[in-house]
């Protein structure tokens, strides 16, 4: 069968009258039917229209349509995507709407899809992307983020100013990081370092956890252009961390602390071989607990004094279990004083410090 034959609304409009399953056909032979049905209207939406890269338009759409791990609703929706958006402006045999999709056979939830992933006239493109997001549909957001790739490709826009150029790939980048990480969190929840879902906006995950984190001037620029938010944004962090992360992390997990104090890893280090690499285990297991939640810290000072103390147990203990020079840092022998070890380390020779570390309780 050539579904390529006649790009013509009522020429599409007939073939269906002819190819619709029945109302008992099997879901693959409907599934079978929209595919086809949807390849046509997106060619014909696309009638005589051309990329920057001076392929045809309907391209875009069945490249997306081909990513094999798609399911068959996906690559539906792919097919689709654009084409309300890209019709808008044409005759009226090349111009479809969603109810013309409706009456010809394409599912109710894949045109509601299809409507959701239409960029409306006027919407800036970051309130667009939010949109998607609490759309709360995976499958939307997944052929949005292939959508965003794609256009991301270079070649694409090779004809466009620099600037503006980039200012589009920012645009692209940021939408498609802050998508896959509401979808990660739809899968698998939220994680303490990541919690983004759909209620999160955008300029929070920029300034939260994206890369633009660091750059709030470029932040305000590419707000200024794509985000509804009415003022420029202060240079602070947002409630993302300030709130949510710190009360989650803190309901959910009990306190990172020093598994040992300074005077007990002295005691630990005059004992055997199998309790210093035990407690070896111990304080490397909470140096990696503090890298992780280092960002969600209450109290940054806490998480200094956390690090440090681990850090001079670690190596104080390496000293011990291998008795030789561990990493630059001197063999420590049974009952060496930490304050000793610490002046000789160099790293750790500030007399106030030191005090102030032997002193410092196990917990946080």
């Amino acid at each position: 069968m050539d579904i390529t034959a006649d790009h013509r609304k009522t020429s599409i409009i007939g073939w269906a009258n002819q190819n619709r399953p029945a109302s008992d056909a099997s879901e693959h032979a409907r599934t079978s039917y929209q595919a086809m049905l949807a390849n046509k209207i997106l060619r014909s939406a696309c009638h005589n229209k051309f990329l920057r890269s001076r392929l045809p338009m309907h391209t875009h759409a069945v490249t997306l349509s081909q990513h094999k791990f798609l399911t068959a609703r996906q690559r539906i929706i792919a097919l689709l995507h654009d084409v309300l958006e890209d019709s808008l402006k044409n005759d009226p045999e090349h111009k479809w709407e969603a109810q013309d999709l409706l009456n010809l056979g394409i599912d109710q939830d894949i045109v509601d899809a299809v409507v959701t992933l239409t960029h409306k006239p006027g919407e800036k493109y970051f309130d667009y992307i939010q949109r998607i997001a609490k759309s709360g549909d995976s499958d939307i957001i997944i052929v949005k983020m292939l959508d965003l790739s794609h256009n991301s490709q270079n070649e694409r826009y090779a004809h466009l100013m620099p600037q503006r150029e980039i200012d589009r790939f920012d645009k692209y980048n940021v939408s498609f990081h802050y998508l896959g990480a509401v979808l990660q969190t739809m899968r698998h929840g939220p994680t303490p370092l990541r919690h983004i879902d759909a209620n999160t906006p955008v300029h929070d995950f920029m300034f939260a956890v994206h890369q633009y984190s660091d750059h709030p001037d470029r932040t305000n620029t590419l707000l200024d252009q794509f985000s509804s938010v009415a003022a420029r944004l202060p240079v602070t962090r947002p409630t993302l961390y300030e709130t949510f992360l710190k009360d989650e992390f803190a309901r959910n997990n009990p306190p990172v602390k020093m598994p040992y104090t300074l005077p007990e890893i002295v005691a630990i280090g005059r004992k055997t071989t199998r309790e210093i690499k035990q407690a070896l285990k111990d304080v490397k297991e909470a140096q990696n607990n503090l890298h992780d939640m280092h960002f969600i810290q209450n109290d940054f000072g806490t998480y200094a004094d956390h690090m440090n103390t681990n850090n001079i147990a670690y190596y104080y203990l390496s000293g011990r279990l291998h008795k030789q020079t561990y990493q630059n840092i001197p063999m420590t022998m049974p009952g060496t004083p930490i304050d000793e070890f610490m002046k000789e380390t160099g790293a750790y020779d500030d007399h106030i410090f030191f005090q102030h570390a032997m002193n410092k309780p196990s917990g946080p």
